[in-house]
């Protein structure tokens, strides 16, 4: 049996300018090259980052390859250097780590 438990913190990690503006930073840093290697791209990439207590990028790992290496590398190194973010808090207003989970899709991948 095979089961994951998502424990989301009091207050989450917090990008500023948001979600989006860490989308647009990917899409930034990345754009150029995915549109390169799109059809090299045979399955959607899934990444774990963790922000930690001090809002810094930490444990970047590589859940599913999109079985292109140039791509999955480019992308561990864009979420390994995104900027400081404020970090997640518990209850008692102490920083906490939190995991997120980015997706990369090709519309060719099944």
């Amino acid at each position: 049996m095979d089961f994951k438990i998502t424990v989301v913190p009091d207050v989450q990690a917090k990008f500023e300018g948001g979600i989006k503006e860490v989308r647009n930073i990917i899409k930034d840093k990345t754009s150029k090259q995915l549109s390169k290697s799109s059809s090299k791209i045979s399955s959607i990439g899934v990444f774990y980052f963790t922000i930690d207590e001090s809002g810094k990028i930490d444990e970047v790992c590589l859940e599913n390859s999109t079985n292109d290496i140039e791509t999955d590398i480019l992308l561990y190194n864009t979420l390994k250097n995104l900027p400081q973010w404020e970090p997640a808090r518990d209850k008692n207003g102490k920083a906490i780590k939190q995991r997120f989970k980015f997706i990369l899709s090709n519309a060719n991948a099944c």
